[in-house]
């Protein structure tokens, strides 16, 4: 909800660089296994241009069908809950990959 309301800065060019944490399993409400949002959110700065990354030191990027598989089948593997959010092509300005 918080991104939805943030329209005006994630739509600015050039597109500013998020460091977002998302918990994926941890501090669900009793009985939820995995975020409702977490699709969701990567689907929100997706649809706006981005690229994810792991923001850890492997700093891998972040594909739909990992986080499909993590958002349907509860098992984490991501080593981090913090997630780089960068325009696409330009990567490489931000980050050492």
């Amino acid at each position: 909800m918080m991104l939805e309301g943030a329209q005006s800065f994630v739509n600015q060019h050039p597109k500013p660089v998020w460091m977002i944490e998302v918990s994926i399993s941890e501090h669900q409400p009793e009985g939820v296994i995995v975020n409702p949002n977490l699709l969701s959110t990567f689907h929100f700065f997706w649809n706006r241009g981005y690229e994810s990354w792991t923001a850890d030191r492997q700093c891998r990027p972040v594909y739909l069908d990992e986080i499909e598989r993590v958002a349907t089948g509860g098992t984490d593997t991501f080593s981090t809950h913090n997630f780089l959010f960068v325009e696409k092509g330009r990567k490489n300005e931000f980050l050492n990959v």
